[in-house]
């Protein structure tokens, strides 16, 4: 692992262990390969991108519910649209479950995920 990897993924702990509800490396930083889903358990799932095959934002519900062959992902809370805007274009690295004082402390207009549920097809 070069330099900078390793202050990449320095970069990615430091993001996880601030309660962040998701990574990613930017928009100008190319597509990532697979999707990291933390839940509040600390239980980890990994889904490679080029598996996904349908993705949907509901805007009434809080929900993006990513499809892919064998698994349903369902994340669920508020202020989601910019999550799902860079879901689709592949540039989220990790998701997380926001634990209940982030989500109680989250400022207005801020990402939060209640929920993540991860059930088979």
């Amino acid at each position: 692992m070069n330099d900078a990897q390793k202050r990449e993924n320095a970069n990615t702990m430091s993001e996880v262990d601030s309660g962040k509800p998701y990574g990613s490396r930017g928009q100008n930083r190319g597509e990532e390969v697979a999707l990291d889903v933390r839940l509040q358990n600390g239980d980890a799932w990994g889904f490679s991108y080029s598996y996904l095959l349908a993705w949907r934002f509901h805007a009434e519900a809080g929900q993006i519910v990513l499809v892919f062959p064998a698994y349903e992902v369902k994340v669920n809370g508020r202020n989601l649209r910019s999550l799902y805007d860079l879901l689709l274009q592949r540039h989220v690295r990790w998701l997380q479950e926001s634990g209940p004082q982030q989500a109680k402390f989250a400022e207005e207009g801020e990402a939060v995920i209640t929920s993540i549920k991860i059930e088979e097809r």
